[in-house]
Protein backbone atom coordinates (compact mmCIF):
# COMPACT_ATOMS: atom_id res chain seq x y z
CA UNK A 1 0.00 0.00 0.00
CA UNK A 2 1.26 3.46 -0.93
CA UNK A 3 1.14 6.18 1.71
CA UNK A 4 -0.68 8.29 -0.87
CA UNK A 5 -3.67 5.98 -0.35
CA UNK A 6 -4.08 7.59 3.07
CA UNK A 7 -5.30 10.72 1.26
CA UNK A 8 -8.84 10.41 -0.08
CA UNK A 9 -9.61 12.60 -3.09
CA UNK A 10 -7.51 15.70 -3.85
CA UNK A 11 -6.16 13.97 -6.96
CA UNK A 12 -4.46 17.00 -8.50
CA UNK A 13 -2.84 17.98 -5.21
CA UNK A 14 -1.59 14.41 -4.73
CA UNK A 15 -0.05 14.47 -8.19
CA UNK A 16 1.92 17.58 -7.24
CA UNK A 17 3.02 15.91 -4.02
CA UNK A 18 4.16 12.84 -5.97
CA UNK A 19 6.30 15.07 -8.21
CA UNK A 20 8.00 16.57 -5.15
CA UNK A 21 8.58 13.11 -3.68
CA UNK A 22 10.09 11.92 -6.95
CA UNK A 23 12.52 14.86 -6.93
CA UNK A 24 13.49 14.42 -3.28
CA UNK A 25 13.98 10.67 -3.75
CA UNK A 26 16.28 11.24 -6.75
CA UNK A 27 18.31 14.25 -5.60
CA UNK A 28 21.58 13.17 -7.19
CA UNK A 29 19.94 12.64 -10.57
CA UNK A 30 18.58 16.18 -10.63
CA UNK A 31 21.74 17.73 -9.19
CA UNK A 32 23.72 16.15 -12.04
CA UNK A 33 21.39 17.94 -14.43
CA UNK A 34 22.46 21.21 -12.83
CA UNK A 35 19.09 21.75 -11.17
CA UNK A 36 18.73 23.25 -7.73
CA UNK A 37 16.81 21.30 -5.14
CA UNK A 38 13.61 22.96 -3.92
CA UNK A 39 14.04 24.40 -0.44
CA UNK A 40 10.51 24.10 0.85
CA UNK A 41 6.80 23.78 0.46
CA UNK A 42 3.78 25.30 2.18
CA UNK A 43 0.35 23.67 2.41
CA UNK A 44 -2.39 26.21 3.01
CA UNK A 45 -6.15 26.45 3.13
CA UNK A 46 -9.09 26.03 5.47
CA UNK A 47 -8.58 24.11 8.70
CA UNK A 48 -9.40 20.42 8.74
CA UNK A 49 -8.51 19.51 5.15
CA UNK A 50 -5.37 17.42 5.62
CA UNK A 51 -2.45 19.84 5.47
CA UNK A 52 -0.63 17.96 8.24
CA UNK A 53 -1.56 14.63 6.64
CA UNK A 54 0.05 15.73 3.35
CA UNK A 55 3.20 16.56 5.31
CA UNK A 56 3.33 13.14 6.97
CA UNK A 57 2.74 11.39 3.63
CA UNK A 58 5.64 13.37 2.17
CA UNK A 59 7.84 12.28 5.07
CA UNK A 60 6.85 8.61 4.82
CA UNK A 61 7.03 8.34 1.03
CA UNK A 62 10.49 9.88 0.97
CA UNK A 63 11.57 8.06 4.15
CA UNK A 64 12.74 11.35 5.66
CA UNK A 65 13.00 12.01 9.40
CA UNK A 66 11.00 15.05 10.49
CA UNK A 67 12.01 17.68 13.04
CA UNK A 68 8.86 19.36 14.31
CA UNK A 69 8.80 22.91 15.62
CA UNK A 70 6.03 22.43 18.17
CA UNK A 71 4.22 25.72 18.72
CA UNK A 72 1.88 24.08 21.20
CA UNK A 73 4.73 23.57 23.65
CA UNK A 74 6.27 26.99 23.10
CA UNK A 75 5.90 29.22 26.15
CA UNK A 76 6.74 32.42 24.28
CA UNK A 77 8.47 33.73 21.17
CA UNK A 78 11.90 33.14 22.67
CA UNK A 79 11.00 29.47 23.01
CA UNK A 80 9.94 29.38 19.35
CA UNK A 81 13.27 30.84 18.23
CA UNK A 82 15.18 28.26 20.27
CA UNK A 83 13.14 25.45 18.72
CA UNK A 84 13.79 26.76 15.20
CA UNK A 85 17.55 26.97 15.78
CA UNK A 86 17.66 23.54 17.42
CA UNK A 87 15.74 21.92 14.56
CA UNK A 88 17.96 23.40 11.84
CA UNK A 89 21.13 22.51 13.79
CA UNK A 90 20.01 18.88 14.14
CA UNK A 91 18.99 18.61 10.51
CA UNK A 92 22.21 20.14 9.21
CA UNK A 93 24.34 17.84 11.41
CA UNK A 94 22.42 14.76 10.33
CA UNK A 95 23.87 12.59 7.58
CA UNK A 96 20.37 11.99 6.24
CA UNK A 97 18.20 14.37 4.29
CA UNK A 98 15.39 15.49 6.61
CA UNK A 99 12.29 17.67 6.94
CA UNK A 100 11.85 20.64 9.24
CA UNK A 101 8.15 21.08 9.85
CA UNK A 102 6.28 24.13 11.20
CA UNK A 103 2.55 23.65 11.67
CA UNK A 104 0.45 26.84 11.41
CA UNK A 105 3.32 29.09 10.37
CA UNK A 106 1.01 32.10 10.20
CA UNK A 107 0.74 32.08 14.01
CA UNK A 108 4.39 32.99 14.61
CA UNK A 109 5.12 35.45 11.80
CA UNK A 110 4.20 39.14 11.60
CA UNK A 111 0.67 39.46 10.21
CA UNK A 112 0.97 41.66 7.12
CA UNK A 113 -2.70 42.66 7.51
CA UNK A 114 -2.23 44.11 10.99
CA UNK A 115 -0.85 47.51 11.88
CA UNK A 116 0.89 46.23 14.99
CA UNK A 117 3.37 43.36 15.16
CA UNK A 118 5.78 42.44 17.91
CA UNK A 119 9.51 42.87 17.53
CA UNK A 120 9.92 39.21 18.44
CA UNK A 121 7.76 38.06 15.53
CA UNK A 122 9.93 40.17 13.20
CA UNK A 123 13.01 38.49 14.62
CA UNK A 124 11.45 35.05 14.06
CA UNK A 125 10.77 36.00 10.44
CA UNK A 126 14.34 37.20 9.95
CA UNK A 127 15.69 34.05 11.61
CA UNK A 128 13.64 31.76 9.36
CA UNK A 129 14.55 33.69 6.20
CA UNK A 130 18.24 33.47 7.05
CA UNK A 131 18.09 29.74 7.77
CA UNK A 132 16.05 28.98 4.63
CA UNK A 133 18.42 31.09 2.52
CA UNK A 134 21.25 28.96 3.93
CA UNK A 135 19.79 25.79 2.44
CA UNK A 136 21.93 24.75 -0.56
CA UNK A 137 22.86 21.61 -2.51
CA UNK A 138 25.04 20.43 0.36
CA UNK A 139 22.32 20.93 2.98
CA UNK A 140 20.22 18.11 4.36
CA UNK A 141 17.13 20.24 4.93
CA UNK A 142 13.73 20.50 3.29
CA UNK A 143 11.44 23.06 4.93
CA UNK A 144 7.71 22.30 5.19
CA UNK A 145 5.04 24.54 6.68
CA UNK A 146 1.26 24.71 6.91
CA UNK A 147 -0.95 27.73 7.40
CA UNK A 148 -4.64 28.57 7.52
CA UNK A 149 -4.32 32.28 6.73
CA UNK A 150 -2.14 32.37 3.62
CA UNK A 151 -2.74 36.09 3.08
CA UNK A 152 -1.09 36.85 6.41
CA UNK A 153 2.26 35.31 5.41
CA UNK A 154 4.83 38.00 4.48
CA UNK A 155 5.75 38.00 0.79
CA UNK A 156 9.43 37.78 1.67
CA UNK A 157 8.80 34.28 3.01
CA UNK A 158 6.86 33.15 -0.04
CA UNK A 159 9.04 34.38 -2.86
CA UNK A 160 10.52 31.77 -5.26
CA UNK A 161 13.87 30.54 -4.02
CA UNK A 162 12.61 30.23 -0.46
CA UNK A 163 9.23 28.51 -0.41
CA UNK A 164 9.33 27.05 -3.91
CA UNK A 165 6.03 25.22 -3.95
CA UNK A 166 2.63 26.29 -2.61
CA UNK A 167 -0.25 23.84 -2.56
CA UNK A 168 -3.72 24.95 -1.53
CA UNK A 169 -6.01 22.40 0.12
CA UNK A 170 -9.50 23.96 -0.08
CA UNK A 171 -12.68 22.48 1.29
CA UNK A 172 -13.24 19.32 -0.74
CA UNK A 173 -15.17 19.44 -3.99
CA UNK A 174 -17.88 16.93 -4.81
CA UNK A 175 -15.57 14.16 -6.05
CA UNK A 176 -13.27 14.53 -3.06
CA UNK A 177 -16.18 14.60 -0.61
CA UNK A 178 -17.41 11.37 -2.18
CA UNK A 179 -13.97 9.78 -1.77
CA UNK A 180 -13.58 10.97 1.84
CA UNK A 181 -17.04 9.79 2.83
CA UNK A 182 -16.51 6.42 1.15
CA UNK A 183 -13.24 5.93 3.02
CA UNK A 184 -14.79 6.55 6.44
CA UNK A 185 -17.99 4.60 5.72
CA UNK A 186 -16.08 1.58 4.40
CA UNK A 187 -13.97 1.51 7.56
CA UNK A 188 -17.11 1.22 9.68
CA UNK A 189 -19.28 -1.80 10.41
CA UNK A 190 -22.50 0.05 9.61
CA UNK A 191 -24.74 0.18 6.57
CA UNK A 192 -25.88 3.62 5.37
CA UNK A 193 -29.32 3.77 3.77
CA UNK A 194 -28.29 6.96 1.96
CA UNK A 195 -26.06 6.60 -1.09
CA UNK A 196 -22.65 8.23 -0.68
CA UNK A 197 -23.29 10.32 -3.81
CA UNK A 198 -26.36 11.82 -2.18
CA UNK A 199 -24.47 12.59 1.05
CA UNK A 200 -21.64 14.20 -0.94
CA UNK A 201 -24.13 16.34 -2.85
CA UNK A 202 -25.63 17.60 0.44
CA UNK A 203 -22.35 18.50 2.15
CA UNK A 204 -21.11 21.39 0.02
CA UNK A 205 -18.75 23.55 2.09
CA UNK A 206 -17.86 20.79 4.58
CA UNK A 207 -14.19 20.33 5.45
CA UNK A 208 -12.67 16.85 5.47
CA UNK A 209 -12.78 16.83 9.26
CA UNK A 210 -16.43 17.89 9.05
CA UNK A 211 -17.14 14.87 6.85
CA UNK A 212 -15.32 12.60 9.31
CA UNK A 213 -17.39 14.05 12.14
CA UNK A 214 -20.58 13.53 10.13
CA UNK A 215 -19.87 9.84 9.58
CA UNK A 216 -18.83 9.33 13.19
CA UNK A 217 -21.95 11.05 14.53
CA UNK A 218 -24.07 8.76 12.35
CA UNK A 219 -22.21 5.68 13.59
CA UNK A 220 -22.72 6.71 17.21
CA UNK A 221 -26.48 6.94 16.69
CA UNK A 222 -26.94 3.98 14.34
CA UNK A 223 -29.59 1.44 15.33
CA UNK A 224 -29.10 -1.97 16.93
CA UNK A 225 -28.77 -3.54 13.49
CA UNK A 226 -25.87 -1.21 12.61
CA UNK A 227 -27.98 0.68 10.10
CA UNK A 228 -27.82 4.43 9.59
CA UNK A 229 -31.15 5.82 8.42
CA UNK A 230 -31.57 8.51 5.80
CA UNK A 231 -33.31 10.72 8.36
CA UNK A 232 -30.34 10.48 10.72
CA UNK A 233 -27.89 11.43 7.96
CA UNK A 234 -29.85 14.57 7.03
CA UNK A 235 -30.27 15.49 10.70
CA UNK A 236 -26.51 15.29 11.28
CA UNK A 237 -25.74 17.21 8.09
CA UNK A 238 -27.93 20.04 9.32
CA UNK A 239 -26.44 19.95 12.81
CA UNK A 240 -22.92 20.33 11.43
CA UNK A 241 -23.96 22.91 8.81
CA UNK A 242 -25.69 25.15 11.33
CA UNK A 243 -23.39 24.24 14.25
CA UNK A 244 -26.38 23.53 16.44
CA UNK A 245 -28.51 20.59 17.48
CA UNK A 246 -31.81 19.97 15.73
CA UNK A 247 -34.83 21.39 17.48
CA UNK A 248 -38.44 20.47 16.83
CA UNK A 249 -40.15 23.20 14.85
CA UNK A 250 -43.55 24.47 15.89
CA UNK A 251 -46.43 23.97 13.47
CA UNK A 252 -46.35 27.69 12.71
CA UNK A 253 -42.65 27.60 11.89
CA UNK A 254 -43.16 24.54 9.70
CA UNK A 255 -45.88 26.36 7.77
CA UNK A 256 -43.72 29.42 7.20
CA UNK A 257 -40.48 27.60 6.35
CA UNK A 258 -42.19 25.04 4.11
CA UNK A 259 -43.99 27.85 2.28
CA UNK A 260 -40.79 29.87 1.87
CA UNK A 261 -38.70 26.92 0.67
CA UNK A 262 -41.38 25.73 -1.72
CA UNK A 263 -41.50 29.25 -3.12
CA UNK A 264 -37.80 28.89 -3.92
CA UNK A 265 -38.44 25.49 -5.46
CA UNK A 266 -41.46 26.49 -7.58
CA UNK A 267 -39.55 29.38 -9.16
CA UNK A 268 -36.28 27.44 -9.52
CA UNK A 269 -38.00 24.47 -11.11
CA UNK A 270 -39.75 26.73 -13.61
CA UNK A 271 -36.45 28.38 -14.61
CA UNK A 272 -34.21 25.28 -14.56
CA UNK A 273 -36.10 22.00 -14.69
CA UNK A 274 -33.24 19.54 -14.99
CA UNK A 275 -31.15 20.34 -11.92
CA UNK A 276 -31.06 17.93 -9.00
CA UNK A 277 -32.90 18.95 -5.85
CA UNK A 278 -34.24 17.91 -2.47
CA UNK A 279 -36.94 19.69 -0.47
CA UNK A 280 -36.63 20.03 3.28
CA UNK A 281 -37.56 22.24 6.22
CA UNK A 282 -34.14 23.80 6.71
CA UNK A 283 -34.03 27.55 6.26
CA UNK A 284 -32.22 28.69 3.16
CA UNK A 285 -32.65 25.54 1.07
CA UNK A 286 -33.40 26.95 -2.37
CA UNK A 287 -34.50 23.53 -3.61
CA UNK A 288 -32.36 23.45 -6.76
CA UNK A 289 -28.68 22.55 -6.90
CA UNK A 290 -27.90 24.73 -9.92
CA UNK A 291 -29.16 27.93 -8.31
CA UNK A 292 -27.74 26.91 -4.93
CA UNK A 293 -24.33 26.81 -6.61
CA UNK A 294 -24.83 30.16 -8.36
CA UNK A 295 -25.72 31.80 -5.05
CA UNK A 296 -23.02 30.12 -2.97
CA UNK A 297 -20.27 30.66 -5.55
CA UNK A 298 -21.00 34.39 -5.54
CA UNK A 299 -21.99 34.97 -1.92
CA UNK A 300 -19.27 32.85 -0.31
CA UNK A 301 -16.72 33.03 -3.14
CA UNK A 302 -16.04 29.31 -2.74
CA UNK A 303 -13.33 27.95 -5.02
CA UNK A 304 -13.99 24.22 -4.89
CA UNK A 305 -13.28 23.74 -8.56
CA UNK A 306 -13.68 20.21 -9.81
CA UNK A 307 -11.22 20.40 -12.70
CA UNK A 308 -10.11 16.79 -13.07
CA UNK A 309 -9.85 15.84 -16.72
CA UNK A 310 -12.41 13.06 -16.41
CA UNK A 311 -14.89 15.40 -14.77
CA UNK A 312 -14.34 18.03 -17.45
CA UNK A 313 -15.15 15.50 -20.16
CA UNK A 314 -18.37 14.61 -18.40
CA UNK A 315 -19.37 18.18 -17.60
CA UNK A 316 -18.04 20.33 -20.42
CA UNK A 317 -21.56 20.84 -21.71
CA UNK A 318 -22.98 21.76 -18.29
CA UNK A 319 -21.80 25.37 -18.31
CA UNK A 320 -25.26 26.82 -17.81
CA UNK A 321 -28.61 25.66 -16.54
CA UNK A 322 -30.11 25.19 -19.98
CA UNK A 323 -27.30 22.91 -21.18
CA UNK A 324 -28.04 20.15 -18.63
CA UNK A 325 -29.81 17.43 -20.57
CA UNK A 326 -30.30 14.33 -18.43
CA UNK A 327 -32.47 11.42 -19.34
CA UNK A 328 -35.35 10.76 -17.00
CA UNK A 329 -33.75 7.63 -15.54
CA UNK A 330 -30.13 8.85 -15.43
CA UNK A 331 -28.30 9.46 -12.17
CA UNK A 332 -27.37 13.08 -12.73
CA UNK A 333 -25.77 13.87 -9.39
CA UNK A 334 -22.20 13.50 -10.67
CA UNK A 335 -22.90 15.82 -13.58
CA UNK A 336 -24.80 18.59 -11.88
CA UNK A 337 -23.25 19.00 -8.44
CA UNK A 338 -20.71 21.65 -7.66
CA UNK A 339 -18.96 22.08 -10.98
CA UNK A 340 -17.80 25.71 -10.95
CA UNK A 341 -19.33 27.22 -14.07
CA UNK A 342 -19.16 30.41 -16.05
CA UNK A 343 -22.49 32.02 -15.25
CA UNK A 344 -24.26 34.46 -17.53
CA UNK A 345 -26.48 37.47 -16.81
CA UNK A 346 -29.67 35.41 -17.04
CA UNK A 347 -28.30 32.89 -14.52
CA UNK A 348 -27.74 35.68 -11.99
CA UNK A 349 -31.12 37.31 -12.61
CA UNK A 350 -32.89 33.96 -12.39
CA UNK A 351 -31.08 33.24 -9.13
CA UNK A 352 -32.42 36.50 -7.70
CA UNK A 353 -35.91 35.52 -8.84
CA UNK A 354 -35.47 32.21 -7.01
CA UNK A 355 -34.47 34.07 -3.84
CA UNK A 356 -37.61 36.19 -4.15
CA UNK A 357 -39.71 33.06 -4.65
CA UNK A 358 -39.80 32.56 -0.88
CA UNK A 359 -41.16 36.03 -0.24
CA UNK A 360 -43.65 35.76 -3.11
CA UNK A 361 -44.89 32.43 -1.71
CA UNK A 362 -45.41 33.89 1.77
CA UNK A 363 -47.46 36.72 0.28
CA UNK A 364 -49.51 34.28 -1.79
CA UNK A 365 -50.23 31.90 1.11
CA UNK A 366 -50.31 34.20 4.15
CA UNK A 367 -50.99 37.58 2.55
CA UNK A 368 -47.82 38.99 4.15
CA UNK A 369 -44.11 38.30 4.56
CA UNK A 370 -42.19 37.54 7.73
CA UNK A 371 -38.73 38.41 9.06
CA UNK A 372 -36.99 35.47 7.37
CA UNK A 373 -36.06 37.32 4.18
CA UNK A 374 -32.85 39.05 5.30
CA UNK A 375 -30.53 36.39 3.93
CA UNK A 376 -32.42 36.42 0.61
CA UNK A 377 -31.85 40.15 0.14
CA UNK A 378 -28.23 39.82 1.26
CA UNK A 379 -27.55 37.11 -1.32
CA UNK A 380 -29.43 39.08 -4.00
CA UNK A 381 -27.23 42.08 -3.21
CA UNK A 382 -24.10 39.96 -3.70
CA UNK A 383 -25.41 38.82 -7.08
CA UNK A 384 -26.12 42.41 -8.15
CA UNK A 385 -22.61 43.53 -7.32
CA UNK A 386 -21.08 40.56 -9.13
CA UNK A 387 -23.10 41.45 -12.23
CA UNK A 388 -21.82 44.99 -12.04
CA UNK A 389 -18.19 44.12 -11.23
CA UNK A 390 -17.93 41.69 -14.16
CA UNK A 391 -19.34 44.13 -16.70
CA UNK A 392 -22.56 42.19 -17.29
CA UNK A 393 -24.58 45.38 -16.91
CA UNK A 394 -22.35 47.29 -19.33
CA UNK A 395 -19.54 49.77 -18.77
CA UNK A 396 -22.00 52.46 -17.74
CA UNK A 397 -22.78 50.41 -14.62
CA UNK A 398 -19.31 49.01 -13.87
CA UNK A 399 -18.74 49.30 -10.11
CA UNK A 400 -15.74 48.00 -8.18
CA UNK A 401 -15.47 48.38 -4.41
CA UNK A 402 -11.65 48.28 -4.45
CA UNK A 403 -11.51 51.06 -7.04
CA UNK A 404 -14.07 53.07 -5.05
CA UNK A 405 -11.96 52.86 -1.87
CA UNK A 406 -9.08 54.53 -3.76
CA UNK A 407 -11.02 56.83 -6.05
CA UNK A 408 -14.58 57.59 -5.00
CA UNK A 409 -17.33 57.39 -7.59
CA UNK A 410 -19.45 60.45 -8.07
CA UNK A 411 -22.79 60.77 -6.31
CA UNK A 412 -24.58 60.74 -9.68
CA UNK A 413 -22.88 57.48 -10.66
CA UNK A 414 -23.79 55.79 -7.37
CA UNK A 415 -27.41 56.89 -7.76
CA UNK A 416 -27.40 55.55 -11.30
CA UNK A 417 -26.10 52.17 -10.07
CA UNK A 418 -28.71 52.08 -7.30
CA UNK A 419 -31.48 52.81 -9.79
CA UNK A 420 -30.25 49.99 -12.03
CA UNK A 421 -30.11 47.59 -9.10
CA UNK A 422 -33.62 48.58 -8.01
CA UNK A 423 -34.91 48.01 -11.55
CA UNK A 424 -33.39 44.51 -11.67
CA UNK A 425 -34.82 43.63 -8.26
CA UNK A 426 -38.29 44.76 -9.31
CA UNK A 427 -38.10 42.73 -12.54
CA UNK A 428 -36.89 39.63 -10.70
CA UNK A 429 -39.56 39.88 -8.03
CA UNK A 430 -42.27 40.35 -10.68
CA UNK A 431 -41.06 37.18 -12.41
CA UNK A 432 -41.05 35.23 -9.13
CA UNK A 433 -44.50 36.53 -8.17
CA UNK A 434 -45.96 35.52 -11.55
CA UNK A 435 -44.52 31.98 -11.36
CA UNK A 436 -45.74 31.49 -7.78
CA UNK A 437 -49.22 32.80 -8.66
CA UNK A 438 -49.46 30.34 -11.55
CA UNK A 439 -48.45 27.45 -9.28
CA UNK A 440 -49.99 28.40 -5.94
CA UNK A 441 -52.22 25.30 -5.85
CA UNK A 442 -49.19 23.06 -6.42
CA UNK A 443 -47.40 24.90 -3.64
CA UNK A 444 -50.29 24.28 -1.22
CA UNK A 445 -50.39 20.62 -2.26
CA UNK A 446 -46.66 20.04 -1.72
CA UNK A 447 -46.71 22.01 1.53
CA UNK A 448 -48.90 19.39 3.23
CA UNK A 449 -46.45 16.62 2.39
CA UNK A 450 -43.33 18.61 3.22
CA UNK A 451 -44.64 19.50 6.67
CA UNK A 452 -45.37 15.82 7.33
CA UNK A 453 -42.26 14.23 5.79
CA UNK A 454 -39.75 17.09 6.40
CA UNK A 455 -37.49 15.78 3.59
CA UNK A 456 -38.68 15.06 0.05
CA UNK A 457 -36.15 13.76 -2.47
CA UNK A 458 -36.46 14.40 -6.17
CA UNK A 459 -38.01 11.05 -7.15
CA UNK A 460 -40.67 11.41 -4.44
CA UNK A 461 -41.34 15.03 -5.42
CA UNK A 462 -41.72 14.06 -9.10
CA UNK A 463 -44.39 11.49 -8.15
CA UNK A 464 -46.25 14.03 -6.02
CA UNK A 465 -46.18 16.60 -8.82
CA UNK A 466 -47.42 14.00 -11.31
CA UNK A 467 -50.25 13.06 -8.94
CA UNK A 468 -51.18 16.72 -8.56
CA UNK A 469 -51.28 17.28 -12.31
CA UNK A 470 -53.51 14.24 -12.80
CA UNK A 471 -55.87 15.48 -10.09
CA UNK A 472 -56.13 18.84 -11.87
CA UNK A 473 -57.83 17.25 -14.89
Amino acid sequence: MSYFDLIAGYEREKEELKKICEILNNREYYLQKGAKMPKGIIFYGSAGNGKTLFTHVLSKECDLPMYVIDLGNAKDENSVMKQIKKAFDKANKSHKYSIIFVDELDKILPDVRQDYVTDRSKIILTQLLTLIDGINKDSNVFFVATCNNFGAIPETMLRPGRIDKKIMLPNPDYSTRKAVLSMYIEKSNCVFETDVKEIASRTTGFSCSGLETLVNECLLESDENNRVSETLVYEKINEISFQDIQREKSDEEKRIVSCHNLGYFIVANALCENANYMLDLQKGNVGNDFFANVISDVSDDWDDDCDDDDDNEENEENESCNSVDCDENDDCIDDTIEIKKYYCLDDFKNAISVLFGGMAAEKAIFGRTFDDTYSDFSAANDLLFRMSETGMLGFDYLYNEYRCSRLQYSKDFVEKINEKFAQILEECYAKAEKIVAENVNLLRYLQRYLMQEQNIKRDRAEKLIANFKRSEF
